[in-house]
């Protein structure tokens, strides 16, 4: 455990999260968490099954304190609380206090509530601006609410309640394409926003319209319309299947049920001879003739030939497909097999390249060109995001790249999500969330401090969650070890001409001035290489920095300690550090804060070092807990 306190965390009654340690890295522990699609929205997380939010720098902004937390809708989480619902805003703050036996999310500004068994629509100042007067109620979708009288019938209001639709209707759906399907009496068809039926109650079934079009049954078959009512594909299928790249499939029973395609403009590609069919993917759908898979293209000519027990969609030029009983194998559009391998198990993905496949029970992946790039070592596995993926070895879940690099070790009981560069992980019936080094994804506590004492000021923004989980450069580890020994400004306007050798054509005029200065002061700690360069934007590691702050500490390089032994060195003084190549901003505060406890070579802390020459402020360092 950190000794430093998390002073970012509200510490309210309700507050219960904990933090514990899994291989000496801290993290804070959920019963669930539930990650939204963009981090404009907070983390719902669930701790003794009560809901809460927090945001992406790990502050709980919302207690859990409730059984459900919805979708965010119009600004607004409807939230439930015992049996009742209210509503709070993306800051947790409560806006509309739990009180309602009904609970819809806000859409278009209005929510419906329940009265005595009617519903009506408040505003998000709980004022009620349609009185319950309906049976049922729905929300607002382009200025109109569906609803129900006594009688069960369904018509439509305004969002100032006037009736604009008459409900008698014994059912409606929803306005698409300026059309809105309803129902009388076992007919339906569709009438416009005037309550006008413009195309009459004929059909057995009918569905929304989709940009132009939509699936009716008459006469018990299947055929399209468009919004003018012509037949774009006649009623005469026993089925249709919904659009696929502008594509139907459309079939008919005889002696057994064949399948064939129509485009939307009513075009036949292909008649009713198959058995089965896929859906047209990079302009190739599988289809299968006589218990045998091949290809056909959207004119209907057959590319590959019917010959194949098992066939996927082309994704990324490539299908995988299986001959006979034996194993699956993968083939190009021509219908080349890639490799000489086979595979006893695949699993592709959309819009992939990649392509898991299992040989000797074991998982691996290869490439659309059928080359290897994850040798088949692993007990499970599983695509994430574009380019890692989630292996399983030895029972327990880690993450690699697509060259097989570790991003995440094998500790994990599972691998639940990955998105904005946040994971979620499961271990022991407990989640938690980790970046790609494995660490707690927020802004930590030593960067917010460093932040607190003016030797961090991130970037454009300040110091935010991409500033933190960005990999920190010699520059950038320079300019703060300038600002601790109070020399920031000097070096950003010094005009030294001695300099490394990116100083030519190096577009920061600031940034050759700093180099400039570290240059001609080499006992801040940073030098170049033996050839002259200074790297500035190369990613700093551990080493590299500990040695500058070793140096900070008074000891020499050379001197004290050897460059190869920096780090068992450092460890002589009781520091504990990491080593690794490269070290995010979170791990660049870790380290400073780690040396700011530490003492001199003279006996005296570092923080009261930089107390004593004004960089940082007393009041400040103890408001921090780093000094009495």
């Amino acid at each position: 455990m950190k000794k430093l306190n998390r002073f970012f965390i509200i510490l309210g009654l309700m507050l219960v999260i904990c933090v514990t340690s899994v291989y000496g890295v801290e993290y804070n522990w959920f019963d669930e968490i539930d990650m939204p699609d963009n981090m404009e929205e907070p983390i719902k997380i669930k701790k003794d099954g009560l809901w809460g939010l927090m945001d992406y720098d790990g502050n709980l902004i919302c207690n859990p304190l409730y059984s459900e937390i919805g979708k965010l809708s119009d600004g607004l989480f409807l939230v439930k609380k015992g049996n009742i619902y209210g509503f709070v805003d993306i800051d947790g703050e409560m806006v509309i206090n739990p009180q309602f036996s009904y609970g819809l999310e806000f859409n278009e500004d209005l929510a419906v509530f329940n009265m005595y068994g009617l519903y009506g629509y408040i505003d998000k100042k709980c004022d009620i601006i349609i009185k319950p007067l309906w049976t049922k109620a729905e929300p607002f979708v382009d200025g109109l609410a569906k609803v129900s009288n006594n009688d069960n019938k369904q018509g439509f209001i305004d969002k100032q309640g006037n009736v604009v639709i008459q409900p008698v209707w014994d059912s409606v759906g929803q306005f698409s394409n300026e059309l809105c399907s309803v129902s009388s009496n076992g007919k339906m068809g569709y009438i416009n926003k005037n309550g006008e039926v413009v195309i009459d109650l004929n059909y057995d079934w009918v569905e929304k319209f989709v940009d132009g079009t939509a699936r009716v049954i008459l006469n018990g078959k299947y055929g399209v319309i468009n919004t003018e009512n012509n037949q774009i594909i006649d009623a005469e299928w026993d089925y249709i299947s919904q659009i696929n790249n502008s594509i139907f499939t459309v079939s008919k029973i005889g002696d057994k049920q064949l399948y064939g395609y129509i485009d939307k403009t009513g075009h036949v590609i292909s008649s009713p001879i198959w058995e089965n069919t896929k859906l047209f993917n990079e302009n190739l759908a599988p289809v299968r003739l006589n218990e045998l898979w091949g290809f056909i293209d959207k004119s209907g000519k057959l590319i590959i030939d019917c010959k194949y027990i098992h066939a996927s969609l082309f994704i990324k030029d490539v299908a995988v497909v299986k001959e006979n009983e034996g194993s699956y194998k993968i083939i190009d559009k021509n219908g080349n097999f890639l490799n000489n391998i086979e595979y006893t198990n695949y699993k592709s993905y959309i819009n992939s390249p990649y392509i898991a496949v299992l040989t000797d029970d074991k998982w691996g992946v290869i490439n659309n060109y059928g080359e290897t790039i994850v040798d088949n070592v692993y007990d499970e596995i599983a695509l994430l995001g574009d380019k890692y993926f989630a292996v399983k070895k030895d029972s327990k879940w880690g993450i690699i790249d697509c060259n097989s690099n570790i991003i995440v070790d094998y500790n994990w009981d599972e691998i639940v999500s990955f998105n904005n560069n946040m994971i979620v992980v499961k271990k022991d019936n407990l989640y938690t969330l980790i970046n790609k080094e494995g660490k707690y994804p927020f802004v930590s506590d030593e960067l917010k401090i460093l932040g607190k004492l003016g030797l961090i000021k991130g970037n454009g923004n300040g110091i935010t969650l991409e500033y933190a989980n960005k990999t920190s450069t010699r520059i950038q580890s320079a300019i703060i070890v300038l600002r601790m020994n109070g020399l920031e400004e000097q070096a950003l306007s010094y005009s030294g001409q001695n300099n490394f050798n990116e100083s030519k054509g190096y577009s920061w005029k600031q940034g050759i001035n700093i180099m400039a200065f570290l240059k001609d002061n080499p006992g801040v700690g940073f030098i170049g290489d033996t050839n002259n360069n200074f790297m500035p934007l190369s990613n700093l590691t551990y080493k590299q920095y500990v040695k500058v702050l070793l140096e900070n500490l008074g000891y020499k390089q050379d001197v004290d300690f050897k460059y190869d032994e920096t780090l068992t060195f450092v460890q002589s003084l009781g520091i504990d550090i990491d080593n690794k190549n490269t070290l995010s901003n979170n791990d660049m505060a870790e380290i400073t804060i780690k040396f700011l406890q530490t003492n001199t070579k003279d006996g005296q802390l570092l923080i009261e070092k930089l107390i004593s020459n004004n960089i940082v402020s007393r009041d400040t360092a103890k408001s921090l807990n780093l000094v009495k």
